[in-house]
């Protein structure tokens, strides 16, 4: 049960809250004893009108009382403000590290079209608006963060003595729709508080909007990033994002693809760990550990260029997972799931850490923005109060408790800013030759760096004297130009004015002038939660193979046994030892089906999205014969002429296919592909292990799980249907047929 108090007592969320009342028998100041009191509640929902705040006013009223989620309860997120459209809002938000959620079913639909003239109370009986709050609600209760609703109106209503009614808004009066919202939250034991852009702040039972004094300015006990009192002045967003005293951490897994063969196949662990090992791909490394590192292996060589520095100390080449069936193509889905699985590691850490076990108040939120498969950048400034040292005993929380659930290592750089974070992690990878070169076996110096400004940090400026040029962000690929001006470490690059940087290294003034910041160790982007992807993609090449062949209802004879998917398309997999070349076109695309289902799946599983639209494109061969045939092969994106694109919708009913497999289980790999087949002796070489070590079992069978295989038709379906509406175009023009080579 939750209480709060005025002139009547403590009342409850059982009260009837439509009775009529007058504003003045509510406008009662809280004592002492019951601002302590509310501020032991974990359950509290703010609400807030933007009104015609400016954007500081705005934001500097969010950081004062920790808000850590705005949910914007708008039917349509646009304002004459610029600065309260969504995307601008959104961006704003982002840079001091809040979220931003747009629930559009708790918007009010007076004006919209389904729904005009009606008032949103007598709306919330509907089973959409029922389901939006309870969401909101569960939003509440689980989050880490204080959540805030926002919608126009500063004020929830209409007239403070308004006979009859709490509310006026739709037909009549002017209040704000979000107040229902609030009740509902009221009424199920959330407390609830909404802000004004004076300073003030007023309980759900007041009509007015009382002063509640330092009510939420001041910390809670568990809370540790300084907040602001409502009497001063609203903050400008520099202040609100603490850049003298954030506290951020690059983490990064080591060798992550190889520690997922590791995971899938633990025969390979002692070679792993104990010999120099790099991965490799469609003739591209793409991965190694320290001891090839130190015998000189670098991402993107060639197989062959590897080979050659691994074979004096007897090392391996390890190729990437990949598919057989319906022909050979890697299988990124081992990846794709154990990067679901630390990333979630590292949420539910933060959670933890926020929300201790019977806590009852949590901490600032943290913000995680993930940059890639395997490495993110976490703002940790709300737990540690801007000291690095303490920054330095969560990224050792965070390393247990990662290798522990997740079963990877990781690499932590602890630093001011993302610059010096990700630069930190990155040193803590950089091997350390042993005494003995022909044993090419490196020790790290450690997996944790602190970079700062504090006793027994490393001081930033003494850091970057260690730091090779290269990695300076955009500068990769300058060595030689970095070589001719004589500077070899970052901090060389301060004896240069912004315009030579840009004159000698061929850079724009604003490139020049990041890295002018950057070997001064200065970075001030902030740390920003990642949306859902925009798009997703799966490509290959088929070099001078018809469009027509790519999705057929029949049985050429060109590759193997028929296999039927979806409406009655039939491809044919690749079932000999030769070059794919010849049957590609009769499997590609169903290959690129599978993989395509395995992102969606996998987008749905993180971010709970899905694709509406589905594009088909394709790249011309040049020199091709009127029936498609290309004359001169070559190679993937070579001798290649226009690009063209299908778009069509994604049929809900596809949609809908995505979303059932997701609810039986959280994995987005069937039991039976994670297993590999036994392992084979390595290769009589010496130097290469098998590539059958890495083949997944994952032949026709997979289409018998039911789920995935609606998945999979699905795309399928959508995208030989779109083939065909362009081979028919073409027909109805008179055109030659196409050809494609990607």
């Amino acid at each position: 049960m939750s209480l709060f108090k005025d002139e009547r007592g403590w009342i409850s969320p059982d009260d009837d809250l439509d009775a009529p009342f007058s504003g003045d028998e509510y406008d009662v100041p809280l004592s002492a004893d019951d601002l302590d009191l509310l501020a032991l509640r974990d359950e509290i929902l703010f609400t807030v009108g933007h009104s015609n705040h400016s954007e500081e006013t705005f934001l500097g009223l969010l950081a004062a009382h920790g808000i850590g989620v705005l949910v914007d309860v708008r039917l349509q997120p646009r304002s004459r403000w610029p600065h309260f459209t969504q995307g601008a809002l959104q961006r704003s938000l982002g840079r001091v590290g809040i979220e931003y959620i747009w629930m559009e079913a708790l918007g009010n639909p007076a004006a919209a079209r389904e729904a005009r003239g009606a008032d949103f109370k007598e709306l919330l009986g509907t089973p959409r608006i029922r389901a939006a709050l309870q969401e909101l609600r569960e939003l509440v209760q689980r989050s880490a963060a204080r959540v805030c609703i926002m919608c126009a109106e500063e004020t929830w209503l209409a007239s403070s003595k308004m006979p009859g009614s709490v509310l006026g808004f739709g037909k009549g009066g002017s209040g704000c729709h979000r107040w229902y919202i609030a009740r509902d939250a009221y009424q199920h034991g959330i407390e609830v508080v909404n802000l004004l852009g004076d300073g003030r702040a007023e309980l759900f039972a007041q009509s007015r909007g009382s002063p509640i004094g330092s009510y939420f300015a001041r910390p809670r006990p568990e809370a540790i990033a300084p907040t602001c009192p409502p009497s001063t002045p609203s903050p400008a967003p520099k202040q609100v994002k603490m850049a003298e005293h954030r506290v951020v951490l690059h983490v990064d897994c080591d060798e992550f693809f190889l520690q997922v063969h590791e995971m899938m196949d633990p025969s390979m662990r002692s070679t792993i760990r104990g010999q120099a090992c790099a991965l490799w791909q469609f003739n591209d490394v793409i991965s190694m550990n320290c001891a090839a590192r130190a015998c000189g292996v670098k991402k993107h060589m060639t197989p062959r260029e590897a080979r050659a520095l691994l074979a004096p100390v007897r090392g391996h080449l390890i190729h990437a997972f990949w598919r057989r069936w319906p022909g050979p193509r890697v299988n990124y889905k081992p990846y794709q799931h154990a990067s679901l699985l630390l990333f979630r590691t590292l949420q539910s850490l933060l959670r933890s850490l926020a929300a201790p076990s019977g806590a009852a108040t949590t901490a600032a939120p943290s913000v995680m923005e993930r940059t890639s498969i395997d490495e993110c950048y976490i703002d940790v400034t709300g737990f540690c109060g801007g000291s690095l040292a303490l920054g330095a005993r969560l990224a050792e929380q965070v390393q247990e408790h990662v290798q522990h659930r997740a079963g990877v290592r990781v690499s932590v750089g602890c630093a001011r800013n993302k610059l010096l974070a990700k630069l930190a992690s990155q040193a803590c990878k950089s091997p350390v030759r042993a005494s003995s070169s022909s044993a090419c076996a490196p020790h790290r110096p450690h997996r944790i760096l602190v970079v700062g400004d504090a006793a027994g940090e490393a001081d930033a400026a003494s850091f970057l004297e260690t730091v090779a040029a290269t990695r300076v962000p955009g500068l990769g690929g300058k060595e030689a130009q970095l070589l001719a001006m004589g500077v070899r470490v970052a901090s060389e690059l301060r004896r240069f004015s912004e315009g030579e940087l840009a004159a000698r290294l061929a850079l724009s003034a604003h490139h020049a002038a990041d890295v002018w910041r950057a070997c001064r160790g200065e970075d001030h982007a902030p740390v920003v939660a990642a949306n859902p992807p925009k798009s997703l993609g799966a490509s290959s090449w088929a070099p001078g193979v018809p469009l027509a062949d790519l999705a057929l209802r029949r049985h050429t004879g060109r590759g193997g046994a028929a296999v039927r998917v979806g409406s009655g398309w039939v491809f044919e997999p690749h079932e000999t030892e030769s070059k794919s070349n010849g049957t590609r076109g009769r499997w590609i695309l169903l290959a690129m089906a599978l993989d395509l289902a395995d992102k969606i799946h996998a987008a749905w599983l993180e971010f709970a999205v899905l694709p509406t639209k589905l594009s088909v494109g394709w790249r011309e061969v040049l020199g091709t014969t009127h029936a498609g045939i290309a004359q001169h092969e070559g190679v993937p994106g070579r001798d290649s002429g226009a690009t063209h694109s299908k778009t069509v919708p994604l049929p809900p009913k596809v949609q809908q296919a995505f979303e059932a497999p997701a609810s039986a289980t959280n994995s987005p790999l069937p039991a039976r592909e994670v297993t590999p087949q036994r392992p084979l002796p390595d290769s009589a070489s010496g130097v290469g292990i098998s590539p059958l070590r890495s083949v997944l079992i994952d032949g026709p069978e997979i289409m018998e799980d039911k789920g995935y295989r609606e998945m999979v038709a699905g795309l399928v379906d959508t995208a030989a249907g779109a083939l065909h509406l362009v081979l028919q175009e073409d027909t109805d023009k008179h055109a030659p047929p196409r050809s494609a080579v990607q």
